[in-house]
């Protein structure tokens, strides 16, 4: 989180995506730092229960969080049709799994609002799901 602080501001009126959530780590940080709405997206369906159950003890530790304020949805980033459109959409650490990066930033932007903002970091490329990086980033 430290490396987003100059980024983008977690403010109580804005919603915010994050796409590869993985365990909803982040997700879950912005939730407690009060964050107006949250979702968190991944194809990992045990990573999203791990993330909500993540979240439901964050709840229970904090009394005044509101439960719906944080959210987790078990989908691949190219079928999910959501609802409504965010202020903020994250992907942290997700990139160096993407093997089309240019459809995925794409993706990505359709789910903003009008004046909305794309935060991208990725970790090491050797990170990816083959064990390698793609060819594509080299």
């Amino acid at each position: 989180m430290q490396r987003f602080h100059w980024r983008f501001k977690i403010l109580p009126d804005a919603s915010y995506l994050d796409v590869g959530c993985g365990l909803g780590e982040f997700a879950c940080v912005l939730g407690l730092k009060g964050a107006g709405r949250v979702v968190g997206i991944d194809i990992n369906t045990r990573f999203i229960d791990t993330a909500k159950r993540s979240w439901d003890v964050l709840c229970a530790q904090h009394p005044n969080l509101p439960k719906d304020r944080v959210s987790f949805v078990a989908v691949h980033s190219n079928q999910w049709k959501p609802t409504e459109q965010f202020d903020v959409v994250i992907s942290n650490e997700a990139l160096e799994h993407i093997e089309w990066p240019k459809e995925f930033i794409s993706r990505l932007s359709s789910f903003l609002r009008p004046e909305g903002k794309v935060v991208l970091a990725f970790g090491p490329l050797f990170h990816s799901i083959a064990g390698r990086p793609s060819r594509r980033f080299l």
